[in-house]
């Protein structure tokens, strides 16, 4: 009986050096190994084998250009750690240093090869080194991030600045502490001139502010010095009427007591002053208001009051609202100018809703309700939208000699009483500033009552 051909397990068989052979060497080893294999085994396992071969050499191929990339990575690492714009330092849990970048080493005036086994403490007066190494325990007890400022002395003398902050992490079993130190230096300097020039930038602020502040009270001295020397010179000419003079006389005095005034209006503006609150008719407020300032205007111009048939009591500083009333005639007669010209005012009542209140320019203060008003209006040049948003900015006129110092008292007077401001203009075709005041219909005592 014939024996049964089984095909041989070449995988099995052949040892692994045959696959590095030389090809005449590997062709001599697969005859005496393969026996009475078939031509057609022979050249399967051939070609196998070739398969085999190519798909190590592309291996051998791409684990080369691995390596190389790695490598070139690493270089790349250690560069971009030497020359990191921070210093790197690596040091055990006694502060003694393991690795140190070139950047630490030139922050440090050292190379970094002298930093190497050296203690960070060592580098450091007295008392910074006992800084850092509470620095240093308070990172190994809380394993947080950790910052302190340190102070270094360089061979050369000169004093630098370090901020340092530290972490501990587990590196091999072992715990290191990864510290970030910057140099600080520069930006301290810099910090101290920056402080330097504030302090300079608002003394001149409050030099300036003085000069203002001066040239707003000589502003509004010099209003009311205008409505005493005209009223004092129509009392000289009419001398020879006794009653005539006496009411200029008395008109004078009046001034002379707003004038006081101006004082306490700087305290208005300062927060320290108050108000001298009382209950008035704005008829009797307007008329009287009229009468010590039209002295002021010229002949070209005219003044007309336009009253209200029934009383309009609110409650107010009316040696403020006169002041307030003063400044807006005024600007109403620059305004006007050397021409022909009109300037109206009104009282009247009215309700304000939170919608009429969102168009004031002043409103802040005041609550819905019922108000009283006093309108000033004038025929003179108008005022254009874009100075119309700027009217109420400190320290801003269009005047040549102004300073700004006006609209800004009076915003601050019409606060103070809870009040409202509103202003309408166009160019050409002149401005109306309406003042609100909330109306007082309880009158407190029998001298308020008179006074309305």
């Amino acid at each position: 009986m014939d024996r049964e051909y089984r095909k041989p397990n070449l995988r099995t068989r052949l040892p692994t050096h045959v696959r590095r052979d030389h090809s005449a060497s590997f062709m001599r080893n697969l005859r005496r190994n393969t026996g009475s294999m078939v031509a057609s085994d022979v050249e399967q396992l051939i070609n196998e084998l070739q398969v085999s071969h190519s798909a190590l050499e592309i291996e051998n191929k791409q684990l080369r250009s691995n390596q190389a990339h790695l490598r070139q990575l690493i270089a790349h690492y250690h560069q971009l750690y030497d020359e990191a714009p921070v210093g790197y330092m690596l040091s055990d849990t006694s502060g003694v240093i393991v690795e140190a970048n070139r950047h630490l080493a030139r922050i440090l005036g050292r190379e970094q090869w002298q930093l190497l086994h050296c203690s960070f403490a060592s580098l450091l007066s007295p008392e910074d080194a006992q800084h850092y190494e509470q620095h240093l325990a308070t990172a190994l007890q809380s394993l947080t991030t950790q910052t302190c400022n340190l102070q270094i002395t360089l061979a050369s003398g000169e004093v630098r600045e370090l901020q340092l902050e530290t972490i501990v992490r587990p590196i091999q079993n072992n715990y290191r502490v990864l510290s970030l130190v910057r140099d600080c230096t520069e930006q301290g300097r810099a910090t101290l001139e920056q402080m330097a020039l504030r302090e300079q930038y608002h003394e001149q602020l409050r030099l300036e502010s003085l000069a203002v502040l001066a040239g707003g009270i000589a502003h509004d001295l010099n209003n009311w010095l205008l409505v005493i020397a005209g009223n004092a010179e129509l009392a000289n000419e009419t001398l020879n009427d006794p009653v005539v003079a006496q009411t200029y006389l008395s008109l004078t005095l009046e001034a002379v007591q707003d004038t006081s005034h101006v004082l306490q209006q700087v305290l208005l503006f300062a927060g320290r002053g108050r108000l001298e609150l009382g209950k008035y008719e704005l008829n009797q407020l307007v008329c009287e208001a009229i009468s010590l300032f039209e002295v002021t205007l010229t002949k070209q111009m005219t003044i007309k009051f336009e009253q209200q048939p029934h009383p309009i009591c609110v409650t107010a500083d009316a040696h403020q609202i006169r002041q307030v009333l003063l400044n807006l005639v005024l600007n109403a007669a620059d305004a006007i100018g050397d021409d022909d010209g009109c300037i109206s005012l009104s009282v009247g009542s009215v309700d304000l809703q939170p919608e009429d209140l969102a168009r004031c320019r002043v409103n802040d203060t005041a609550i819905p309700g019922r108000f009283g008003f006093i309108r000033v209006s004038d025929t003179g040049c108008g005022i254009s939208d874009s100075t119309l948003q700027r009217i109420f900015a400190p320290y801003f006129s269009t005047k040549p000699r102004g300073n700004g110092l006006g609209l800004v008292m009076a915003r601050a007077i019409m606060r103070m009483h809870k009040g409202a401001i509103a202003v309408e203009s166009k160019e050409g075709k002149g401005t109306t500033f309406t003042l609100y005041f909330p109306i007082n219909d309880t009158p407190d005592d029998k001298e308020l009552q008179d006074r309305c």
